[in-house]
């Protein structure tokens, strides 16, 4: 099993100068890569910050 943590670089800065939608792309975009990159069996999950 592997454990990959990833940060998005001024994620707060991206929605609040453009809205929450942004930032919600931004997270879907950054999920769709990740999940292109594993494997069929794998799993993509969310672990939410709080921070914005």
């Amino acid at each position: 099993m592997t454990t990959l943590t990833i940060d998005i670089d001024h994620f707060k800065t991206i929605s609040e100068t453009h809205g929450h939608i942004a930032g919600d792309y931004a997270v879907k975009h950054v999920a769709d890569i990740t999940r292109r990159a594993i494997r069929t069996t794998g799993k993509v999950a969310r672990f939410d910050g709080g921070e914005f």
